[in-house]
């Protein structure tokens, strides 16, 4: 015998089901941003272990040049080109055509702004070829155009393909410096042309995928190249300001350390050891976001207040196992030749506790239209890293780029605190600890997702 569903509970199951499909599709790429993650981190371990802190510090050195000179190059095109897609309804074609003319001249500014830094520069990056040179801007203008033109996938929803753009030159780095170690000797030249390697295989791919939206037009669109640029530069500020933030230390202690890359090497590898406990807030900032923005009143305060708590409550709790066994965990993953990296990473993993709390307070201010606000925070928290930085780094050297870090993510930690408690009235009394009630809510949460699966099942069969 079969019971009818009455139309309206048939409509709400509807909308269960488009929510729970564009869920899993957020939940799906940050699943796999932690899986790329990781191997991106197992590629790590391998190149410390074989370049040693010199050869891995001028590694980090050119990586990190490549991260800032790629998004100030971008100009928050591909955002900018996803916000014309979905919300002024433009032609894909046309966009993308567009866009990659506007992508070719890009390109052109990319490699002669990195080519005049690296030969004006050569105390900073070292001594390397020209041959080289031109595979690392190879690799760097690979990953401009595949950082311009992927949000296009993001625009028509397409997931799977988004996560196979973003993880193929993190799990084309493991395999690649794997089979890399069965030849021969590994160096830093081969890491560049390793890392290269994987750029072009990803921007390849993603024409692949957007080969139905070839070039239509003949003359060059001034228009809507002119649109674009316009609103993806002011997208773009939060993205430098956040790259800035991250990488502004390693330019310190770079600048300051002379010929010597070992510093910025040894570092390098305590952020990538504190940075496991921040794989939790960046894998749930999409779901954060995408369930931020439907709520309204009430509800962003208490919900914002729940997400605080338990991201506190992990990153406290994984913060204190890192600390506590962070020269084991050095010595196991790298080698005693980082030893010093558990210096730094003393004052790191606590630092990771106020990230945590900046990214949730953020992704509420961004899905509730408040990117201004989010540019003050991270601004001020750029300005006390780059202070502190640079006289810690002159007083304390490896310890002093580490509490750069502390007050930068200190600052952000609690100005983000204070927009959002002034703007949707977050109790941060409240938002502190972790009770009971929510680990209950969380059952509760489960038990509703697969009650609601397998009322879809039934409606299907």
């Amino acid at each position: 015998m079969v019971m009818a569903i009455p139309e309206v509970n048939i409509s709400i199951l509807q909308a269960d089901i488009l929510n729970m499909s564009f869920l899993k599709k957020i939940f799906s790429v940050s699943i796999a941003q932690v899986i790329g993650n990781f191997c991106t981190m197992i590629a790590g371990i391998i190149l410390a272990r074989t370049l040693g802190p010199t050869g891995i510090g001028q590694f980090e050195t050119f990586r990190s040049f490549d991260v800032i000179a790629v998004t100030i190059c971008c100009v928050g095109l591909g955002n900018s080109s996803m916000y014309f897609i979905n919300n002024l309804q433009t032609d894909p074609r046309e966009v993308t055509s567009t866009m990659f003319r506007i992508s070719l001249g890009l390109s052109f500014i990319l490699v002669l702004a990195m080519t005049t830094c690296i030969l004006i520069f050569p105390e900073y990056f070292g001594k390397v070829s020209k041959e080289l040179i031109a595979i690392y801007l190879l690799g760097s203008v690979c990953s401009l155009n595949t950082l311009c033109f992927k949000t296009v996938l993001t625009a028509r929803l397409q997931s799977t393909r988004l996560i196979i753009i973003d993880q193929l030159p993190r799990i084309s780095l493991l395999l690649l410096t794997s089979f890399w170690l069965f030849l021969k000797d590994m160096n830093f030249k081969d890491a560049i042309i390793i890392v290269t390697i994987g750029n072009i295989l990803s921007l390849s791919t993603l024409f692949f995928f957007l080969h139905d939206l070839r070039p239509i037009q003949k003359s060059f669109n001034s228009k809507l190249s002119l649109s674009l640029l316009k609103y993806g530069i002011r997208l773009s500020v939060i993205d430098l300001l956040f790259v800035l933030t991250g990488n502004v230390t390693i330019i310190l202690l770079r600048n300051l350390s002379g010929s010597d890359f070992s510093l910025v090497g040894v570092y390098s590898r305590a952020v990538a050891i504190s940075g496991l406990v921040s794989l939790v807030p960046y894998t749930v900032g999409p779901l954060l976001y995408s369930r931020f923005a439907r709520l309204t009143g009430s509800d962003i305060t208490t919900k914002t207040e729940f997400a605080l708590r338990s991201g506190i409550a992990f990153s406290g709790f994984a913060s204190l196992v890192v600390y506590l066994f962070r020269y084991k965990i050095v010595n196991l993953l790298y080698g005693n030749q980082f030893e010093r990296a558990a210096e730094a990473i003393a004052i790191l993993a606590p630092s990771l506790v106020f990230f945590c709390i900046c990214m949730t307070c953020t992704n509420l201010l961004s899905s509730q239209g408040r990117a201004n606000t989010n540019i003050k925070i991270l601004a001020s928290s750029l300005l006390i890293v780059f202070i502190t930085g640079y006289f810690g780094i002159k007083a304390f050297g490896l310890k002093g780029a580490a509490l750069a870090s502390l007050f930068g993510n200190m600052t952000a930690a609690i100005g983000s605190l204070y927009w959002c408690s002034r703007l949707f009235g977050l109790n941060i009394k409240n938002s502190l600890i972790l009770k009971w009630k929510d680990i209950q809510s969380l059952f509760v949460d489960a038990k509703k997702m697969v009650s609601a699966q397998s009322k879809l099942n039934s409606i299907k069969a």
